[in-house]
């Protein structure tokens, strides 16, 4: 499923609940535009003997809405990149993230989730999107019970971006600790102006 077609998914579910608040003009006028690149500041896998000094990472896209104090998300992920001491960065080719309609309470997460064991992104990611459904908005704020869901994988946090504001941080910082690891990445994306988005014909 293509990223319009899951926010098409995400704008009808909205919908279907008779819910007005996506009609309703933000007071604020910014939302992310696209994912500019992920830096590994410092890998997950690079101070025990034991370890691979690699990091595979899967990026997951997860799109939220709050109506009616229910948060409906859907999303996608991206493939899995390798990070390491010659690969510290990556650079996607086109991840747009923006909205068509405003809303009261719309956010993206870019989350990243290490990767331990081989052809499990699917299911990974299907599980973040489940408990955000299924928990809420905070769903994915506690690693331990983000970690004991996704099982033999390990979640090292998200950038949570909010749509429709009146000033929006172009870099997010995802830092953490797994075992004996200490990590940092940095997220950066280009926000975009509700002004600049061309109307869709209805």
């Amino acid at each position: 499923m293509n990223k319009t077609s899951i926010w098409a998914l995400t704008l009808l579910i909205l919908g279907a609940s008779g819910c007005k608040s996506l009609r309703t003009p933000a007071t604020g006028n910014l939302q992310p535009g696209k994912l500019i690149s992920i830096t590994a500041i410092d890998l997950s896998e690079d101070k025990s003997t034991l370890s691979t000094k690699n990091d595979e990472i899967m990026i997951s896209i997860i799109f939220g809405s709050e109506i009616e104090g229910t948060w409906y998300a859907n999303g996608y992920y991206l493939p899995t990149q390798i990070f390491d001491s010659t690969n510290r960065i990556y650079l996607p080719d086109t991840d747009e993230l923006t909205a068509d309609d405003g809303c009261n309470n719309c956010e993206v997460w870019i989350c990243l989730t290490e990767i331990d064991e081989d052809g499990s992104e699917d299911s990974t990611h299907n599980t973040l999107v489940s408990l955000a459904n299924s928990i809420g908005q905070y769903a994915l704020e506690s690693k331990p019970i983000v970690d004991d869901a996704i099982k033999d994988n390990d979640f090292l946090g998200f950038a949570r971006i909010p749509y429709f504001v009146k000033k929006l941080p172009t870099e997010y910082t995802i830092t953490g600790h797994d075992l004996l690891d200490s990590y940092t990445y940095k997220v950066i994306i280009e926000p975009l102006s509700r002004e600049s988005i061309t109307p869709q014909l209805k």
